[in-house]
């Protein structure tokens, strides 16, 4: 029913996916759609995940008087279907390892927005190369970046097709190989008589 009710939509939409943590902070996300509500009338955020924070970001969307713009669609086992109705992908942790989501995000040619985090998304994003980089924790800015990508539309379907261009490089294939030659570097540096003392 949501898909259906996704699907048949006219508005714009926007989409983040992740647990429901304090880390993974929803609530700069929340707080950016506040003000993108204002300028957009047609807009809705899509929040796939849970967590413990489940309660009190919906207790935020009510204070903000959002119920019926921004949809929780609870834990989903495949998110495709749903990253692919999106128009753009929102992510604002505070701290990140590899953000998969990410890649899985611009696989579908989708546009992203991420917070600077020290790694994986700033990795992923070349620094803002293949995407919007914001600072942590700043909804104004995040809110701001989002309207500049909505507004501008020659830099939104750029984006998407880099994205997608970008995502390949990190397919399985790829990174295993990008392993070996770690590990075959690490070996090489390690002397026969240093292998004995392990």
């Amino acid at each position: 029913p949501d898909l259906r009710k996704m699907q048949n939509e006219k508005n714009i939409k926007i989409i983040s996916i992740g647990r429901f943590s304090n880390g993974k902070d929803f609530v700069t996300i929340i707080k950016a759609f506040s003000l993108l509500k204002k300028k957009f009338k047609k807009i809705r955020l899509y929040l796939i995940g849970d967590g413990e924070m489940n309660k009190n970001l919906k207790h935020l969307v009510t204070e903000f008087k959002l119920e019926n713009d921004v949809i929780f669609l609870g834990w989903k086992d495949n998110v495709f279907p749903y990253l692919k109705l999106a128009d753009l992908f929102v992510f604002s942790s505070l701290h990140e390892g590899f953000a998969r989501i990410i890649i899985e995000a611009m696989a579908l040619k989708k546009p992203i927005i991420s917070t600077a985090t020290l790694y994986g998304p700033m990795e992923i994003l070349d620094n803002g190369k293949y995407g919007l980089i914001v600072p942590i924790g700043d909804y104004k800015k995040m809110a701001k970046g989002i309207i500049q990508l909505l507004m501008d539309k020659p830099l939104r379907e750029k984006y998407a097709q880099i994205s997608y261009l970008r995502a390949r490089e990190f397919s399985l294939g790829k990174m295993l190989k990008q392993y070996e030659n770690v590990f075959l570097k690490v070996i090489e540096n390690v002397s026969p008589r240093s292998l004995l003392d392990y």
